[in-house]
């Protein structure tokens, strides 16, 4: 499959430091991949509903309403994974 053209373009002009700006926490990577699954809005698989809380300690988006949950790494490559996403993102110094 590849990566888009655009998305190429823009990793060819990242730097380790840039990539240490923009995702050298935990809590930016998280933000991070919540705007690449849900960059133009949240809603509800279920219901459709669009107001949600994320739950921290499971790291997941639960509908307002009907209380479905969605997995923030689910239909992502850290998805079954145990490494969290930080480890993805950027590279360990050691």
């Amino acid at each position: 499959m590849g990566c888009p053209k655009g998305l190429l373009e823009l990793l060819s002009d990242l730097t380790e430091a840039s990539l240490h700006e923009l995702y050298g926490t935990e809590e930016q990577c998280w933000h991070a991949l919540f705007q690449l699954r849900w960059g133009h809005g949240w809603s509800c698989a279920q219901c459709g509903h669009e107001r949600y809380a994320t739950l921290k300690c499971r790291r997941v988006v639960q509908c307002n309403q009907c209380k479905h949950q969605a997995s923030m790494t689910a239909g992502t490559i850290f998805e079954n994974s145990k490494i969290p996403p930080l480890y993805g993102f950027v590279r360990s110094p050691c």
